[in-house]
């Protein structure tokens, strides 16, 4: 059986870990914390989004408005549907099983 030192954490058990050693290993892994070029990095990361933003297609006012309405009739035709079925077979079941 292989044995485990201090430092190191064996799988699923409450081995003692260095804090500076797991800290150390979160930020490598991308863990949040505040160090050298952490504001370089934040204005960069909004600077892209800014830029990304600008390159999306806004729709106008007139197509939202015509596609909510496509949606809202979509979603009322389907719900009048599925309703109609609903109560034909519950009318057809009932006569079938019960004969009433």
């Amino acid at each position: 059986m292989k044995q485990l030192d201090d430092s190191t954490p064996a799988s699923g058990s409450d081995a003692p870990v260095d804090d500076d050693h797991a800290r150390e290993r979160s930020l490598q892994l991308g863990g949040a914390g505040i160090g050298p070029g952490f504001f370089s990095k934040y204005v960069g990361f909004l600077s892209g989004v800014r830029d990304e933003l600008s390159k999306v297609t806004w729709p106008t006012r007139k197509m939202v408005v015509i596609e909510t309405f496509v949606v809202l009739v979509v979603v009322f035709f389907f719900t009048a549907l599925i309703t109609g079925l609903d109560r034909f077979f519950a009318l057809v079941f009932n006569r079938v099983l019960f004969g009433g």
